[in-house]
């Protein structure tokens, strides 16, 4: 806060149209092709900074990290945006083309912020902010498509502003020390992104050595999650060979990050809002798989083979998951069709399965359907063989039990109701 509350400010010797690109309404604009832009910004920045430079305080650190310069400055010029990419729109960049000082200590890394538009909130503030620490825009500049929405600060800023991807946290902030792999099946946790450095990410080998899949728990809640679209796990598709997704073309260029939801392609689409999963009844992302929209497809299109499933319903401090690295294909069993009796076959609701010998323990089961997504699973014995197949929808499902029949499906029909 300003000493006695007072808030200084600078008056520059041009007025506005100056800092505006040239046309025949304003004669007095820069020339958008060479480098008066650059020439005329970096020389108002540097007059504002030597008006107030006597006024800051000697023994305030402005370099934490004893590299000669200003770790970072704010630059708030009154009046409205120009277009996009003017020198009156909000962006951070270095004073390389003129030498201003504080205390002795180079200004350099700035951010531009306007003040009389719906860009100077702390959303905006903070995404510039971020430019000084390293993080690329994950929007796309040429093409109108949302990569990543509002998931990332640096791809749509709320307020108060979202928090940064996982991704994006280790490799330029450094703020988690590493993403771990998952390889073996299993269930696990994941933690909020908001408040865990540990626990709050896994990821997921693809096909590609420079593509992988990260895996986040993303909470609608205060303080600054609150504006993300919906509370579950978002699932992100990283590309290395890339930094940010300012340039994607789709063809020389790609995204870097990537959030998947339900009618995205390699080309981009769908609803980025629409991209948790969890286990809740009004959700439509319950499964990412080979066979499901959206599929874990790298940028090429080639999709990846594996199964996320069984995301727990709870709206608590970490959402639980099924990984399943190898899933299995109709192709790798045999149809059976006379070693045990299922009936009636169709069915509506309740199917008898009677096993010619049944073990005294239980016969654990997975019903498939034809995409071979579980659809059911449970236990078979004596005292209770029978399916109840009534929640499902009409078609064709294939009848798995390992330990009786280990690489055997058993064909059911489940009629209309």
């Amino acid at each position: 806060e300003p000493e006695e509350n007072i808030v200084y400010s600078f008056q520059d010797i041009y007025p506005r149209a100056y800092y505006m690109p040239y046309s025949p309404a304003n004669p007095d604009g820069y020339d958008e092709d060479n480098d008066e832009r650059t020439e005329r910004e970096h020389a108002l920045l540097a007059r504002a900074v030597n008006y107030v430079s006597h006024m800051i305080p000697w023994d305030l650190n402005l370099d934490y990290n004893d590299d000669g310069l200003v770790d970072n400055i704010s630059f708030v010029v009154k009046g409205g945006v120009g277009d996009w990419a003017d020198l009156l729109w909000p962006h951070r960049w270095a004073l390389y083309n003129e030498e201003a000082y504080i205390n002795g200590i180079r200004v350099w890394d700035f951010n531009f912020l306007l003040l009389n538009t719906p860009y100077f909130e702390v959303g905006t503030l903070s995404h510039e902010l971020m430019h000084t620490f390293g993080f690329p825009d994950l929007y796309n500049y040429y093409i109108y498509e949302e990569p990543v929405g509002s998931w990332d600060v640096m791809a749509g800023t709320s307020t108060p502003p979202q928090q940064a991807t996982m991704h994006t946290k280790w490799k330029y902030g450094k703020w988690i020390d590493e993403i771990p792999l998952l390889t073996e099946a299993g269930y696990y946790s994941l933690k909020t992104n908001q408040f865990n450095k540990t626990g709050s990410a896994y990821g997921i080998a693809s096909t590609n050595p420079f593509e992988y899949f990260v895996l986040e728990y993303r909470k609608k809640q205060s303080p600054f999650d609150s504006g993300v679209p919906r509370t579950g796990i978002i699932i992100t598709r990283i590309n290395s060979e890339f930094d940010g997704n300012a340039d994607t073309d789709y063809e020389y260029f790609f995204d870097e990050v990537y959030v998947y939801r339900i009618g995205g392609t390699v080309t981009g689409g769908g609803n980025v809002g629409n991209a948790a999963f969890n286990g809740m009844p009004v959700s439509s992302l319950t499964e990412f798989g080979p066979h499901t929209d959206p599929s874990p497809f790298l940028s090429d299109g080639t999709v990846c083979n594996f199964i996320l499933n069984e995301f727990s319903r709870t709206n608590s401090d970490s959402l639980t998951f099924y990984f399943n690295p190898n899933p299995t294909s109709i192709s790798e069993f045999s149809i059976l069709k006379n070693n045990i009796a299922i009936y009636p076959n169709p069915a509506n609701d309740i199917l008898q399965v009677d096993i010619p010998v049944v073990p005294s323990t239980a016969l654990g089961y997975k019903l498939y359907d034809t995409q071979m997504r579980i659809v059911k699973r449970g236990v078979l014995n004596r005292l209770n063989n029978t399916l109840d197949i009534s929640a499902l929808k009409s078609g064709l499902y294939f009848l798995h039990i390992p330990d009786y029949e280990d690489l055997g499906l058993y064909k059911i029909i489940k009629h209309k109701n």
